[in-house]
């Protein structure tokens, strides 16, 4: 099973509700995976304010609703992929200076004049799936990389 959180991030408690849906669907954790769309407008759910609880809630709360419904919503179905390149959808944001350090967007001290490079390549790629199911509403998903980040080790 697969969800698409509609987050900034797919939070630790929302991971923590595998075992719950486990529980009610009959699903193994290790087969649920969770990711999170990285939107910059969804609520920021990690905040301790009332509403910000609230909303979490009812997301942990409608994960295991959604399993439930998705399973009984099942019907054979054909699967369809294609992709597209789409000048422009994405931006690298860390780069290469010119001194040899690293500056970006969320960190650092980024002067575009001390660019030397980008720190890798944007990946214009949009993939997208159909899932054309019998007697009932086709499935349509798209993928693309948000804005590449450097992994630090």
């Amino acid at each position: 099973m697969v969800y698409t959180i509609d987050s900034l991030y797919a939070y630790g408690d929302f991971l923590l509700k595998r075992k719950d849906i486990e529980k009610e669907t009959g699903i193994p954790q290790a087969d649920i995976f969770m990711a999170a769309t990285h939107t910059h407008s969804a609520p920021a759910i990690t905040l301790d304010e009332t509403w910000a609880k609230l909303y979490r809630e009812k997301v942990e709360e409608q994960l295991v609703t959604a399993a439930v419904e998705a399973l009984a919503d099942r019907k054979p179905a054909d699967m369809y992929t294609t992709s597209t390149r789409m000048k422009n959808m994405t931006f690298v944001r860390h780069y290469l200076m010119k001194d040899g350090s690293w500056a970006g967007i969320n960190f650092g001290k980024l002067v575009r004049s001390e660019i030397a490079d980008y720190a890798t390549k944007a990946d214009n790629t949009m993939i997208m799936l159909k899932f054309a199911r019998e007697g009932k509403q086709d499935i349509m998903m798209l993928n693309f990389q948000a804005h590449p980040a450097l992994s630090y080790q």
